[in-house]
């Protein structure tokens, strides 16, 4: 017993010298709200980022860089943007303006600083004038040299001017009129007279006769109306607004005019609540010149998509950005480029798992709490991912049954099973691109389509919770077997509530919304009125939300850990009593122990924490998300609002990581999925996708070659770098097998023997093989395969 915990601990230690390394964020950059041209580069706000591209270059591939919260932004979530003086001003949903001066993030427009709200919707900018419009007003800043960011003018709302506090879009004019956008009215006030209340003009939705404004552009003194009913025209607005019924009955969103009046506009009803546009009509774009011709296109004519979210001009160029399906340049009436992103599909992460093939497939879906609906960010499908290309299927473009897919899994035969909260499930064959609907329509056994989790037998038969209802059990062909309730705690068969099933070795565990977890201890597929069938026995357990369910497997047998509403919990083997038993860990106590009745704990560090100690979750009161094993028998605990822990059992230890220490796009962990070829753990998150590499075994390793081995950095400082590394340059690994890395000094003499790494890389810490500290001086390292391969190279080492 004691020569393992040496050498776990061992192993740990090698672990933290490391650490987690590469990390990537993957988010959608085709839902696009905004765009700018400054200089050779476009800027594209979207809900994944700010993207940037190369305006001479653009195409399909070209991204240069997206920012978001992983990279050095407060918010992916961008939704406006404008540009003055080598400084980018970016409107996002929830962290006010960002300003980047230089690329160098300065001191934000926000509340702090006398933002109604830091949700923004729009920003107009002159010489020295910043406005910002949010849905609690607008808020005017004056540029001022010996202050690091703009000061606050005035701030406009109903109680000052406005007709409503929700404004849409704001601009200013060639004249310096301020323009006002709301649903209800377009206001405008001189720059001059922005103290004066009574100075502003309106012009209503009862002036124009209609319900509602939906977008508004200006050219000189007129102002044109998109509305729910077609395009307005105001004239002479400065004096008396005349306003006519332009062009069209049909709802119009967005609109815009170039530099020479022409008017651009595409069709549909921009639906915030729900970050949908709705109402497309037939046209995808339209355009009505100043000599009065109207010109329209259908889908596939000049752009392929009618989901058109805004219309910008870029010197002689139309840069049409939509919602979903990325943005198109156009040299007048002419497509010159289309810009669609190889990326993930949403950003709301459900739920993730790896095929037989390697191939990542990641589930868009929501469950919404009792009464509410689902969220616009997520129900967009299903994506997939080979580590290059992404491959996105939704309901529009495949025979998926939803886009609300709330699980997928990877059935016996490596069909991927997607499973949605209201339209049944879609079995999907990749191999041979065929699909298969199982719904109620299909199946008798169905009494509802919400078919929310799946789990595989260890006789490869599928396992579908039909939720509120039952478990049904299929064969390999999806013919039903049988099906089976769960026992309720009192006894009585009710409604299965099942969100989660997972299946070990020796047993089959289902986790409940409301009634908490079940467990069929036994091999076999579990029966309705079966004798392995096993409660919790308290209370916690037995009425908690379970959000996810894995095992592990130690020297003394399986674990099983499960992550709910009321904690994190394990069963397992308890070496005090020698049996399994139900073990619960948290932020104040570390471990506590069911042990018949109550819970059992130590004044021991293996149950209390010690003073200094890192907690669970960093000590946030918070509740587990997510779980995941990795290569090193460490337990992943994702959690609702503090990113996630690193828990390693045997040394009772923890590791947080959250967005601020780590470049994770969100602190709320929906899932895990480890990749066992490259040795990244991907991570779900609300905001996208983030992978980062926590390493391989030896046994997973597959590398058979020496390729251009490097070291770095060098010179190496340990008190600053911490490690040197030592890697195969081009490969995953170093080969697999024997392969070490030799130290030695400028005398020739043996400093140490390295062996890989977690990573399946060398790295040294500038230590000899008796764990002292190494002077500084000039060393060489030698790298030798199986094989007979050699690399070396020499570093300088400084103290």
């Amino acid at each position: 017993m004691k020569k393992i915990i040496t050498l776990a601990f061992a192993l740990f230690l090698c672990l933290q010298a490391v650490a987690l390394q590469n990390w990537k964020s993957y988010t959608n950059i085709t839902h696009m709200y905004d765009a700018l041209q400054d200089g050779s580069t476009i800027y594209c706000c979207t809900w994944g980022g700010l993207v940037c591209y190369n305006s001479y270059e653009t195409t399909t591939q070209s991204v240069e860089s997206v920012l978001t919260i992983g990279n050095g932004l407060d918010d992916s979530n961008i939704r406006a943007i404008a540009s003055r003086e080598n400084t980018l001003f970016l409107g996002t949903e929830r962290k006010g303006v960002i300003i980047l001066q230089d690329g160098v993030s300065r001191i934000p427009l926000n509340t702090t600083v006398g933002l109604p709200s830091n949700r923004v919707n729009s920003i107009a900018l002159n010489d020295s004038v910043t406005v910002v419009a949010t849905n609690s007003g607008v808020s005017v800043f004056k540029s001022n040299p010996a202050y690091p960011f703009p000061l606050l003018i005035t701030t406009f709302d109903v109680d000052n001017g406005l007709v409503t506090n929700k404004v849409t879009k704001v601009l200013i004019n060639a004249d310096e009129y301020l323009f006002v956008q709301t649903s209800e009215a377009v206001q405008f006030i001189h720059l001059s007279q922005l103290s004066a209340q009574n100075a502003w003009h309106t012009i209503t939705v009862a002036d124009a006769g209609v319900n509602t404004f939906q977008d508004a552009a200006v050219y000189g003194g007129l102002v044109y109306l998109a509305t729910d009913a077609g395009i307005f025209l105001a004239e002479d607005i400065y004096q008396t607004p005349q306003i006519s019924h332009l062009i069209e009955t049909d709802p119009i969103y967005p609109i815009a005019v170039d530099g020479e009046g022409n008017v651009w506009f595409s069709y549909g009803s921009w639906i915030e609540a729900n970050l949908a546009l709705e109402n497309l009509g037939q046209y995808a774009l339209a355009k009505y010149s100043q000599s009065g011709s109207l010109t329209r296109w259908l889908p596939g004519e000049l752009i392929e998509s009618q989901k058109v979210k805004k219309i910008s001009f870029f010197g002689n160029r139309v840069f049409v950005s939509t919602w979903g399906d990325g943005a198109y340049i156009l040299d007048d009436e002419e497509l010159a480029f289309a810009i669609k992103p190889n990326c993930i599909q949403a950003n709301l992460v459900r739920d993730m798992e790896f095929d037989a093939n390697n191939r990542l497939w990641i589930a868009n879906g929501f469950l919404p709490a009792p009464g509410m609906p689902t969220t616009p960010k997520g129900t967009k499908g299903v994506s997939s991912y080979d580590g290059d290309v992404w491959q996105n299927y939704s309901t529009e473009d495949s025979p998926l049954v939803s886009n609300n897919i709330y699980d997928v899994h990877i059935d016996a035969n490596n069909n991927k099973v997607f499973g949605s909260w209201s339209a049944g499930a879609s079995v999907f064959n990749d191999a041979s691109n065929t699909w298969l609907t199982i719904n109620s329509a299909s199946n008798d056994s169905m009494e509802t389509n919400a078919c929310v989790a799946f789990t595989t037998s260890n006789s490869g038969d599928l396992l579908m919770a039909n939720y509120a209802t039952k478990v049904i059990v299929m064969d390999e062909d999806y013919e039903n077997l049988s099906t089976f309730r769960l026992y309720q705690p009192n006894g009585d068969y009710k409604f299965t509530d099942v969100l989660q099933m997972y299946t070990t070795p020796t047993r089959t565990v289902l986790g409940c919304r409301y009634n908490g977890i079940r467990i069929w201890d036994d091999a076999s597929v579990p029966l309705q009125d079966g004798t392995h069938w096993v409660v919790p026995p308290f209370t916690d357990l037995k009425s908690a939300e379970i959000y996810d369910i894995t095992s592990r497997q130690t020297g003394y047998g399986e674990e099983l850990w499960i992550a709910a509403s009321t904690g994190l919990y394990m069963y397992g083997y308890n070496r005090y009593f020698q049996t399994d038993m139900w073990h619960l860990y948290g932020t104040d106590i570390k471990k506590q122990v069911w042990n018949n009745g109550w819970y059992y704990e130590e004044g021991s560090p293996e149950y209390l924490y010690v003073v200094g100690q890192e907690k669970l979750f960093g000590s946030v009161p918070t509740n587990p998300s997510a779980l995941q094993i990795d290569p090193f028998n460490r337990v992943w605990v994702g959690s609702a609002s503090n990113g996630f822990t690193i828990f390693t059992p045997e040394k009772d230890t923890y590791e947080n990581y959250n967005t601020s220490k780590v470049p994770l796009l969100s602190n709320i962990i929906t899932s895990f999925a480890y990749d066992a070829v490259t040795g990244e753990m991907y991570i779900g998150t609300p905001n996208g996708l983030n992978t980062v590499q926590v390493g391989l075994t030896e046994e997973q390793n597959t590398e058979t070659k020496l390729y251009d081995v490097i070291a770095f950095p060098n010179p190496f400082k340990p008190t600053e770098d911490g490690v040197l590394r030592i890697e195969n340059h081009g490969a995953i690994s170093m080969p697999k097998d024997k392969t070490q890395c030799k130290i030695y000094d400028i005398s020739g003499d043996l400093i140490v023997v390295l062996d890989k790494d977690q990573y399946q890389q060398f790295s040294w810490d500038g230590t000899n093989k008796a764990g002292k500290v190494c002077s500084s001086g000039m060393y060489y390292w030698v790298v030798g395969s199986p094989k007979g391969e050699i690399a070396k190279g020499k570093i300088a080492l400084i103290r």
